[in-house]
């Protein structure tokens, strides 16, 4: 998949910053350990130079080059068993003398054999679904702002805080899931939507989940910009790849044929992939049909639906009245 240079750069920024901390930890440690054991500091050291060994024999010519491999391998084996007992006798981890990178599979390289590593993809994600967010005027919510006193019949009250239960729960076990929902928003102009979206986006991104959070008109202007103004930035890979993608205000955008292609693409995509999407939108299920191709609407009905009722939140916040 394609991102922007600027996503590229920040992610392995990222992956030099962890490396570079992880060595510096490391030597910090072996320092430590130097000063204060110097039996184990001259063991580990015996370990870390039997690398050396093994690469040479590795590339040497002549002779049984695999013997000297094996046994060069076993000394290092039995060296590193040594050091760990020591440690741990001495009251340390034992493996406090590994360099403690954050992704051990590529050492954070952001390689693994020529291959991408997932910790990259993952920075990928992150960054360029920050890059979409930029361009949305959403504010930041969370939960605890939530104002339940607005909601006047009890009833509609009652049912807003059983849902925000179900929203955190749904952010609590976000990460732990093979399979979040979708989710579809319904109700009239506000009703709390795009407050409960933004909240969920919050949370989620402070756990580190890519979420990619826009209005749908702002998302389909970013697709334009891109797509014909040769803007140097993926907005639809960010879209399509981010761990959730949050579309607010389905139905403010000014529907074209291309804006219908790249949103049934961009939905068709995420549930192939089986990555949650929520859509909040003002439109009825008719109104909704009317709007848009049934490709479209028979991918979106399939989302859980969350009904959101009440009067006008934001008038009644404007006009103060409780």
């Amino acid at each position: 998949m394609a991102y922007s240079r600027e996503v590229y750069d920040k992610a392995r920024s990222e992956l030099d910053r962890r490396r570079e901390n992880a060595e510096l930890v490391n030597f910090q440690r072996t320092e430590e350990i130097r000063q204060r054991f110097p039996e184990i500091y001259e063991q580990e050291m015996r370990v870390r130079n039997t690398f050396f060994e093994l690469a040479a024999a590795m590339l040497g010519k002549g002779g049984d080059a695999q013997e000297a491999v094996d046994k060069i391998r076993a000394a290092n084996e039995e060296g590193q068993r040594s050091a760990r007992r020591m440690l741990k006798a001495n009251g340390y981890p034992e493996d406090y003398l590994d360099t403690p990178y954050f992704c051990m599979n590529c050492k954070d390289t952001g390689s693994i054999g020529g291959y991408t590593c997932d910790c990259m993809k993952l920075l990928l994600r992150k960054y360029a679904a920050e890059e979409l967010r930029n361009v949305s005027t959403i504010k930041e919510q969370h939960f605890e702002n939530a104002r339940f006193d607005l909601y006047k019949d009890e009833r509609v009250r009652a049912s807003m805080m059983q849902m925000t239960d179900f929203f955190q729960k749904y952010c609590r076990d976000f990460k732990w899931k093979d399979e979040n929902r979708s989710m579809l928003f319904l109700g009239s102009t506000g009703t709390g939507k795009t407050f409960f979206a933004s909240c969920i986006a919050t949370e989620l991104i402070s756990q580190g989940v890519a979420v990619t959070f826009a209005s749908a008109y702002e998302l389909f202007s970013a697709l334009e910009e891109e797509k014909f103004k040769n803007k140097q930035t993926d907005s639809k890979s960010a879209a399509i790849h981010s761990d959730l993608l949050i579309i607010d205000d389905l139905g403010s955008e000014f529907k074209t044929a291309f804006t219908e292609a790249e949103l049934f693409g961009i939905i068709n995509s995420r549930i192939n992939l089986s990555l949650p999407t929520i859509v909040t939108t003002n439109l009825s299920s008719e109104e909704l049909k009317r709007l848009y191709n049934d490709r479209i609407t028979s991918r979106i009905f399939g989302f859980l639906p969350c009904r959101f009722s009440g009067g006008d939140m934001r008038t009644m916040l404007a006009k103060g009245s409780l």
